[in-house]
């Protein structure tokens, strides 16, 4: 399988995105969103967040599903924006997004969502939908993780030659969830990949 960000990406879900580089965890290896890449229509505005979101969730499925073994694979994946700076450096401009992400084991995925449904949503039972909670809580794993992006083609600010932060955004409470699409569509979109 090709593991490099651009051709993964274009070969598991069918979409171009105008990035090259690598795959964003440090400024080392950060994703370069590229504006006069042959992919992108010129007659239309360019907008680099777009690409910069549809590259996350792309990143994390790929974390936690694809590149696992079939014994490891992860279900419930969410994930959620905890912080997005803008970064000049060396005369390049940055966008770097810090993200925690949820998700659970396969077995424990299932095991829960048979709770769920056995028990109708605990509708009537608000001591077994605590303890639901609880058992939702265990199983749950978490981890933080940083994306780096070179905006530098269509965000000129660090060409004034000082590094520094530019601004920083931080969403406020119940913002920057996701995912937008469901993860079942992702999963089948990949089946080929998957095994």
């Amino acid at each position: 399988m090709d593991k490099i960000p651009r051709n993964f990406i274009q070969k598991t879900s069918n979409l171009v995105l105008p990035i090259k580089g690598g795959w964003g965890y440090s400024i080392d290896d950060c994703v370069i969103i590229d504006k006069e890449d042959s992919s992108v229509d010129p007659s239309k505005p360019f907008k680099g967040v777009p690409i910069e979101y549809q590259f996350v969730e792309k990143r994390i499925y790929a974390e936690l599903i694809i590149f696992k073994d079939r014994n490891s694979l992860s279900s419930g994946i969410r994930w959620q924006l905890l912080l997005q700076t803008l970064e000049a450096i060396n005369v390049q401009t940055y966008d770097v997004l810090n993200f925690e992400v949820t998700a659970f084991p396969d077995e424990d995925w299932e095991y829960l969502r048979n709770d769920w449904k056995e028990n109708e949503g605990f509708e009537k039972d608000p001591e077994g939908l605590k303890k639901h909670n609880e058992e939702n809580d265990k199983r749950k794993f978490f981890y933080n993780t940083q994306f780096w992006f070179d905006i530098t083609s269509f965000h000129s600010e660090a060409v004034k030659g000082f590094d520094q932060r530019i601004a920083s955004y931080t969403p406020g409470e119940g913002q920057g969830k996701y995912p937008k699409v469901q993860e079942s569509d992702f999963i089948e979109e990949n089946k080929d990949f998957l095994g």
